[in-house]
């Protein structure tokens, strides 16, 4: 296999509505990703809201005392940052149901 190709496997799958769907999986690994293609070229659209987006996050100031919930994706970082929150202001379940958990614990991607 060149650095350029992947493995691929095909199968049929059936998922709960009963319609057979053939899917492809595509199996990357360290030794098959053309890390010597020139990537700074590349095109990539983004919404409107990019701009000022990414100027807030490269500006962004971190305090001593911020507290980082960093999880990989379906893991239940919702879950932890609700806990994390719980444990640092001690309990206030008051005020958790009623402040949304974006205010309360914002989401940085």
């Amino acid at each position: 296999m060149t650095s350029t190709e992947a493995t691929y496997r095909i199968e049929e799958r059936k998922p709960a509505n009963g319609v057979i769907v053939p899917m492809v999986d595509v199996y990357v690994s360290q030794e098959n990703i053309p890390f010597n293609r020139d990537w700074s070229n590349r095109k990539c659209t983004m919404t409107a809201f990019f701009p000022s987006h990414i100027e807030r996050t490269l500006n962004f100031k971190g305090r001593p005392d911020d507290v980082w919930v960093v999880t990989v994706p379906k893991c239940g970082t919702t879950w932890m940052q609700e806990t994390a929150w719980l444990i640092y202001n001690d309990f206030d379940f008051e005020t958790a149901k009623n402040t949304p958990l974006m205010d309360r614990s914002p989401f940085v991607e």
